[in-house]
């Protein structure tokens, strides 16, 4: 069956934000595809949120397409406390300026960012494995614009 990759939500998000980790010179990780957390890794996750109502809408006679969405897209900074440099507060930067919206870092081929907000970080210690793991979500509003 064909089908929009549009539609792939959760795939193509999650492919922007590890290539943009990537460039930013850090190893990114796709976090459903992996049981547990490795040092020095930024894994990214993308949930698909809620349709929107917009002007971006398709009616038909007996349907409704939205095209405008919510979701959240998940970056989780892992490091191993021994390490020197860069010190976990200077990635956790570095991933902040990646998702300011100015910046434009997450439009593509399918979507257009209209807005992204920070939802707040989450910070756990690995006391196993001497592991400094943060949790940044950000909730985004975004339209399709290719399928």
């Amino acid at each position: 069956m064909n089908y929009p990759k549009a539609l792939e939500f959760e795939k193509n998000f999650e492919n922007i934000l590890a290539g943009r980790v990537s460039e930013l010179g850090f190893t990114p990780a796709k976090a459903r595809e992996k049981s547990e957390f490795t040092s020095d890794t930024i894994d990214v996750l993308f949930e698909l949120g809620e349709a929107l109502d917009g002007d971006d809408r398709i009616q038909t006679d007996s349907t409704t397409e939205y095209l405008s969405y919510t979701g959240t897209a998940v970056l989780i900074a892992v490091t191993n406390r021994a390490r020197q440099e860069p010190v976990h507060t200077e990635i956790l930067a570095r991933l902040r300026w990646l998702m300011l919206k100015k910046n434009n870092l997450l439009n593509s081929q399918y979507y257009k960012i209209q807005d992204i907000r920070a939802m707040g970080t989450e910070y756990n210690f690995d006391a196993d494995n001497n592991l400094d793991i943060s949790t940044l979500s950000y909730g985004l509003i975004f339209s399709i614009i290719s399928m």
